[in-house]
């Protein structure tokens, strides 16, 4: 089964602050870790997604159960889109 999302709350919450004002803790340089121990994964993962994302949009099956479909136009452009 496919998770729905990759970071717990905490674990965003954590790195946004790290981004925002630097507050590095153990917790922080663990999750540095396991980002990139997991990168490779993750970009092949999402690049798959993203495909498959396009191709059901291409067959005009993207919908149902989005609440907001212009939450991913922005994010999930092709690449030769610009």
């Amino acid at each position: 089964m496919m998770n729905s999302k990759i970071l717990s709350t905490e674990e965003r919450r954590r790195l946004k602050k790290w981004l925002k004002d630097g507050e590095e803790d153990q917790t922080v340089k663990n999750l540095f870790t396991r980002l990139r121990k997991s990168m490779p994964t993750l970009i092949t993962d999402m690049r798959l997604i993203i495909e498959v994302y396009w191709e059901l949009r291409r067959k005009n099956r993207w919908g149902g159960r989005v609440r907001d479909q212009r939450i991913y136009a922005s994010m999930l452009r092709p690449a030769d889109s610009g």
